[in-house]
């Protein structure tokens, strides 16, 4: 793929337009092998030669297959994330001469984690989901962190430029710095985001206890233990939990970006939005 046009600039470079414009972009793959030419637009993919003859592919298909009884079954949890989605939708369409430039790239970063998190929860990949929102939670906290302190950025850009550099980010972005910067703008949000963070440290986000033992099912057979983990869960309080945290974790990201981008969020409806999106959670 030609790489694609760059829409902002390195803090660290000189130059640069007047116009600074951020947006995203999405890749798609076409598979080689398969004549589209008579198809309808809408026609949804057939799968190549192959697929499903091994337990990789089938595996994804039984992760969509999940996916599509979650969006039948729990219409009212998946509605909300989708209006979660619409929020952060609203907020990076369009966005044009941003007040911050690292921020908004995160934004979209942490976005894309939520996103992903969402769609293994819905396919009942449920250890997997705190790790992403592990990621979306922390992109937030870190634009935060570089906004209300200039001159982070360039330690954060400059990460990579020697031991010491990896160092000196390492203390300057710790969890607890970034918390006490969130509970500055915000006590009550600081906690949540504490209380979420935590939640997806125990739950996958790194190897703890819950993180196995939710997936963890245990048969006692005449002279012998069965010890299954699951890879795909099924309806139950785990895929209940898990799709109510990404909705958390969404609205919790979406409220620490709104501490650097108010206005936008006020002009766009987003903060209204967030108030009645927040209830019932």
């Amino acid at each position: 793929f030609a790489a694609p046009e760059r829409h902002y600039r390195n803090p660290r470079m000189g130059g640069g337009s007047a116009l600074e414009v951020v947006r995203t972009f999405i890749i798609q793959l076409r598979a080689r092998r398969i004549d589209r030419s008579n198809m309808a637009d809408q026609s949804p993919p057939i799968p190549p030669p192959g697929w499903g003859d091994d337990l990789v592919t089938e595996l994804i298909d039984a992760a969509r297959s999940n996916q599509f009884a979650t969006f039948d079954n729990k219409r009212n949890e998946f509605n909300k994330l989708v209006k979660i989605d619409e929020c952060f939708c609203r907020i990076i369409k369009d966005w044009i001469n941003p007040s911050d430039l690292l921020a908004p790239m995160f934004m979209m970063r942490s976005h894309s984690a939520f996103r992903t998190a969402l769609g293994c929860a819905m396919a009942g990949q449920i250890a997997e989901v705190y790790p992403l929102l592990r990621t979306s939670l922390e992109y937030s906290g870190y634009a935060l962190h570089i906004n209300r302190h200039k001159d982070l950025a360039e330690v954060w850009l400059n990460r990579h430029d020697s031991a010491a550099n990896l160092k000196e980010v390492r203390n300057k972005f710790t969890t607890g710095k970034i918390r006490e910067t969130i509970e500055i703008s915000d006590k009550m949000l600081g906690g949540v985001f504490e209380e979420l963070y935590q939640r997806a440290i125990d739950y996958g986000g790194h190897p703890n206890e819950r993180g196995l033992s939710t997936s963890t099912e245990i048969k006692e057979m005449e002279g012998r233990k069965l010890i299954n983990q699951a890879y795909l869960h099924g309806d139950g309080i785990m895929l209940d939990h898990a799709l109510k945290t990404v909705s958390q974790s969404g609205i919790c990201t979406l409220l620490i970006f709104q501490e650097i981008f108010g206005p936008r969020f006020e002009l766009l409806g987003v903060h209204h939005d967030l108030l009645e999106l927040q209830k019932g959670l």
